[in-house]
């Protein structure tokens, strides 16, 4: 099923992963950053008609690069993807299939926009909640962002960044979360930002491909919705050359984690919402969660389902 729409999805990123267990170069990853330059290109140009909008930009690049100097943001709130999690992420979501090419993402034609506020000696909840809100004020200025693909988590609860989130749902935006690694139960120790209280939250688990859950995925009967697939998930990276003056190619790894579940069920977002130009958050939150019964997700996900994006 091909996915055609103008719908924008927001990837709220994070700097660091583990190598990659298989990487290869090929052009698919710079076909796929092209695109999302092209996504840019047409928001500046939203931008540029929207006087107070181009304002907060210049407004919200400022506090980043102060941030990235302090070694604990990245310095573009609105970018393309480079750190290896975001195009891997973007991969998942977006990449086009149907050429013989590389890996296919669940939408093939989607816009896509990142927001990175982790760098390499962490990040702050405040600027978790300055990306939440961006994304927020875009789509209260007429853009049409969808949902916000969220695989990050860690800290405690804010209500800062619940109220955030809160601002999201109430512009009618979906936060897709990853539910965490550790394999701990959510039902009995929150974990954050998948396990906020908000009607526009999907918190994600990690399916193994046999259909098991993952031995490293959390679950909650109560505060973790769904599966999706996270184990080995093969998509875009980027690859770091060797010597000084070495370039980033495109390529491929293999990476495991509800980080990789998540922009399945984003990607299908997307797709949904392709297919019902007019559908609301809420509509689109209970097609995601009509999956189909899975015996593993079985007293372990609020609906027991995987993601089954076949009744769309």
């Amino acid at each position: 099923m091909r996915c055609a729409t103008h719908a924008l999805i927001a990837l709220l990123l994070f700097a660091g992963h583990a190598d990659a267990v298989f990487a290869q170069a090929d052009p698919q990853v710079a076909r796929l950053r092209e695109q999302l330059r092209q996504t840019i290109s047409e928001l500046r140009q939203f931008q540029a008609e929207n006087g107070q909008l181009k304002a907060d930009l210049e407004k919200a690049r400022q506090e980043a690069d102060a941030a990235t100097a302090a070694g604990n943001a990245a310095a573009d709130l609105f970018g393309v993807p480079t750190t290896t999690a975001g195009v891997d992420v973007a991969g998942t979501i977006g990449g086009v299939g149907g050429n013989g090419v590389g890996v296919a993402g669940v939408c093939w034609n989607v816009k896509l926009m990142g927001a990175k506020f982790l760098g390499s000696r962490g990040g702050t909840t405040a600027n978790a909640i300055k990306s939440v809100d961006y994304f927020t004020n875009l789509k209260i200025k007429g853009v049409p962002v969808v949902a916000t693909n969220n695989s990050w988590g860690g800290g405690g609860f804010s209500q800062a960044l619940q109220d955030a989130i809160s601002r999201a749902n109430a512009a009618d935006i979906l936060f897709i979360a990853a539910a965490g690694n550790s394999g701990a139960n959510n039902d009995a120790t929150a974990a954050y930002p998948s396990g906020y209280n908000v009607a526009n939250v999907i918190a994600v688990a990690a399916l193994q491909s046999d259909g098991a859950l993952a031995s490293y995925s959390q679950y909650g009967a109560t505060t973790v919705d769904l599966g999706a697939p996270g184990s080995a998930i093969q998509s875009t990276l980027p690859i770091a050359g060797k010597g000084k003056n070495a370039s980033v190619t495109s390529g491929y790894g293999s990476y495991s984690g509800t980080s990789m579940a998540t922009p399945h069920v984003t990607g299908a977002a997307a797709l949904y919402k392709a297919i019902n130009p007019g559908a609301t958050a809420a509509q689109i939150k209970a097609a995601l969660l009509n999956g189909t019964p899975t015996p593993s997700l079985q007293g372990k996900t609020l609906t027991g389902d995987r993601l089954d994006v076949s009744g769309f």
